[in-house]
């Protein structure tokens, strides 16, 4: 794998990175910091009251000298625990071989502080 995109979901890529994961069998952990670019960007798209809705992230793989690119929807959602709100994304996906990673087959949290 050698890059990521955090897009929206119509797909305009808000912000990416160049990474470097080798293998047949990959956990990619998600740069929270960048989620949050996405979370912050005005979207028609989102909950006004606390940013949540679809999302997309792109992962450009190599396989076999072969350049592929997926785009995987996620839902980002803002859930009030006490005092504080956890923002996470759900992979919306089917995809079998993609769903057997235990990264991406659950919710990703990617920021927590006070609401």
């Amino acid at each position: 794998m050698s890059r990521l995109e955090y897009m929206l979901s119509n797909e305009t890529c808000i912000v990416s990175e160049d990474v470097s994961f080798q293998g047949e069998v990959l956990e990619v952990p998600l740069n929270y910091a960048l989620l949050m670019k996405v979370w912050n960007t005005p979207r028609p798209d989102r909950n006004s009251w606390d940013h949540s809705g679809p999302a997309k992230v792109g992962l450009t793989v190599e396989v076999d000298e072969v350049t592929r690119q997926y785009i995987l929807p996620v839902q980002m959602e803002a859930l009030i625990a006490g005092q504080h709100v956890l923002r996470e994304a759900r992979w919306l996906t089917d995809v079998p071989w993609l769903m057997s990673s235990r990264c991406l087959a659950q919710p990703v949290p990617f920021a927590v502080g006070p609401g």
